[in-house]
């Protein structure tokens, strides 16, 4: 895992090699074992930082072919890579390296951009044929490398990361308005947008083909979640179990490949449980396992890891952090470029540090709430849809009530509700409401278990009408045919947006501010393949065990490996207390941010809505405190992240 950077000049010029310097060092956390740039007097400069897990010694980049008519730079893993590497040495390759780099370069010879097909893994990375003059830049399938971009008229930029685009000194960083009002409604902002107008996110599974000679740039999707075939309904559960149980110890023993020491988080939950099982039962030595509780809490979930890892007989290491709190916001701000509210990148950002003290690399169980439906807003949707009444889902960022709470805050200002008023007067035509005797519109009902700020409150912040319409948002942008119904469609949003914009781009972020390579088992695309051809009964079902009625079928495949009773216990709950943090305040950081006039906040947002909303949650009378969040990482980034550019 590593980090790439690159600029080419469309005009013909010389790319200088004090702007690839620069770029490198603004992502220096993600390679912190070396450096290579390539491209001194030419027009086209590529930057590489790399943190070295397979062939340490002949794995540095940038790499070249023997003819030295292509060099690569590769952020990531193949995990089929030696597979791909005999399939080509069957056709007369040879390798230098022992290296997956070296791999991606002799398949792109061979096959072009029909490679990305060929192989799995979790990538980004960017191929410049020499010869052709092309340069072809690509990310994995489910979006876990990141990479941004910037087209303009005389240069093309990219980077891992939004810190090395800015600090290139080439991209323009005008705000955009609608990144602004999508980061305030889902927490993060969504591919392709960024918060700067002309910077893009390469969507997951897309590729561009930027051809220097013709000057035409080409922007392809390689991969996507078939959803035209109907769910497969002629298999038993248990043949489902066996299938599943199959493909994700594979996706794990391709995952074990490292010529470094590596180790598991071990949440206590059943997915970082299952992945754990199947890595011990694959390793002649103890699984290092890292689990992590907040010192002040008094429910975590560090007994039921501690039962994996006694069960499993891991060399287990479980911390209680005491985390800075609300002072912690520089630091997160600066690692992810732009506005960013997730608060669990907290403990993501504390396990990772604990980690990389003893490993360089780990295993870890995201993804599978969006494959299997794990989160509770999908039987919310369930239940919604099928006329039970309705009530927002109880997860931390999501707020219940939300029209009382604004209404309540915005009487606090008379000279604003009015102008409220006539806001939601205006979109009173947009905005599905499903408490009336209408037909409840699936897509309705799934943003409002997305929503941070109600459409209403992102009016009164931004003093203006949105222009957003949340509702239609996600599914103008990722229409499925519901062949298998409402939940199908919520998780195929959730894998092209909330999976790719959220959860990754904390976990990328969290782990490589420390430099430690996290790989994902029950992401590999075989597995979301494998899922969305399950019929939904596979998913949720009836009312379970522990209550809940989420992710079946991978619970199921979870008691052969961790016990019924410990799949099927009552969920404790655990969640980072930002509420209470706000309320204490106990290092004054919120009186001197966003209760300061100063804030540059307030160049964007509404002074007196936003301090009404402190002012309500701190006196108790309202809980604001995921929204105040939300508001404090975007001062943040204005802050730390943005002020110098």
């Amino acid at each position: 895992m590593c980090g790439i950077a690159g600029i080419v000049r469309l005009d013909g010029t010389k790319v200088e090699n004090w702007r690839l310097e620069a770029m490198n060092n603004a992502m220096c956390h993600r390679g912190p074992d070396g450096q290579g740039f390539w491209g001194s007097n030419s027009e086209v400069g590529l930057a590489h930082l790399r943190l070295a897990i397979i062939d340490l010694t002949t794995g540095d980049q940038p790499m070249s072919n023997e003819a030295e008519s292509i060099q690569i730079i590769f952020n990531g893993e193949i995990y089929n890579f030696l597979e791909v590497k005999a399939s080509l040495e069957r056709l007369g390759y040879t390798f230098r390296t022992k290296s997956d780099t070296e791999v991606l370069i002799h398949a792109y010879e061979e096959w072009g951009t029909g490679m990305l097909s060929r192989i799995n893994g979790m990538f980004a990375f960017a191929l410049y044929d020499i010869k052709e003059r092309k340069l072809f830049i690509a990310r994995d399938r489910l979006g876990v490398k990141p990479l941004y971009y910037y087209h303009g008229n005389d240069v093309f930029v990219f980077a891992s990361e939004m810190g090395g685009m800015t600090a290139s000194g080439l991209i323009p960083t005008e705000l955009d308005p609608i990144a602004l009002d999508l980061y305030l409604h889902y927490q993060y902002i969504p591919s392709p947008y960024t918060i700067y107008q002309n910077v893009k996110k390469l969507s997951p599974a897309e590729y561009v083909v930027l051809d220097l000679s013709a000057k035409k740039f080409t922007r392809e999707t390689y991969w996507n979640i078939d959803t035209q075939t109907p769910p497969d309904t002629s298999k038993t559960m248990n043949e489902w179990v066996e299938e599943l149980d199959a493909l994700l110890n594979d996706a794990v023993k391709i995952r074990l490949i490292s010529d470094v020491p590596f180790g598991a988080f071990l949440s206590g939950g059943i997915d970082s449980g299952l992945v754990v099982a199947m890595m011990a039962e694959k390793l002649n030595e103890p699984v290092k396992t890292f689990s992590i509780g907040l010192a002040e809490e008094e429910k975590d979930e560090l007994p039921y890891a501690r039962m994996v890892a006694e069960r499993y007989k891991t060399q287990h290491e479980e911390f209680r952090v005491s985390p800075e709190g609300l002072t912690l916001i520089p630091a997160l701000s600066r690692h992810f470029g732009e506005p960013f509210a997730d608060s669990s990148a907290i403990p993501t950002y504390y396990v990772s540090k604990i980690a990389r003290s003893r490993v360089k690399m780990v295993l870890t169980g995201d993804g599978g709430d969006e494959m299997f439906a794990g989160y509770r807003s999908y039987s919310y949707l369930v239940n919604a849809m099928s006329g039970m009444p309705l009530e927002l889902p109880s997860d931390a960022t999501k707020v219940k009530n939300w029209k009382t709470q604004t209404r309540s805050l915005l009487r606090r200002f008379p000279h604003l509700f009015q102008f409220a008023k006539q806001i939601a007067t205006a979109l009173r035509s947009k905005q599905v409401e499903t408490t009336s005797s209408a037909p409840v519109n699936w897509a309705a009902v799934y943003d409002a278990s997305m929503s941070h700020f109600s459409l209403g409150e992102r009016s009164a912040l931004l003093g203006h009408a949105s222009n957003l319409s949340p509702a239609e948002y996600f599914t103008n942008q990722y229409p499925f045919p519901a062949s298998d119904g409402v939940v199908g469609n919520a998780q195929y949003c959730d894998v092209k947006s909330y999976l790719p914009g959220d959860i990754l781009v904390k976990v990328d972020r969290m782990s490589m501010a420390n430099s430690l390579e996290v790989r994902s088992p029950l992401l590999d695309y075989r597995i979301a393949e494998l899922a969305f051809s399950m019929p939904i009964e596979m998913k949720i079902s009836e009312p379970l065990l522990d209550g809940s009625r989420n992710k079946f079928i991978l619970k199921e495949l979870a008691c052969r490996y961790l016990g019924r009773d410990y799949v099927y216990r009552p969920k404790e709950g655990f969640g980072i207390p930002v509420s209470r943090w706000l309320r204490e305040d106990k290092a004054g950081y919120l009186h001197d941010t966003l209760l300061t006039n100063s804030s540059p906040i307030y160049d964007h947002l509404n002074k007196q809505v936003i301090q009404g909303m402190i002012n309500a949650h701190r006196d108790g009378s309202s809980e604001f405190g995921a929204k105040i969040w939300n508001l404090l990482m975007l001062d943040g980034w204005l802050r730390y992240a943005h002020k110098d550019i």
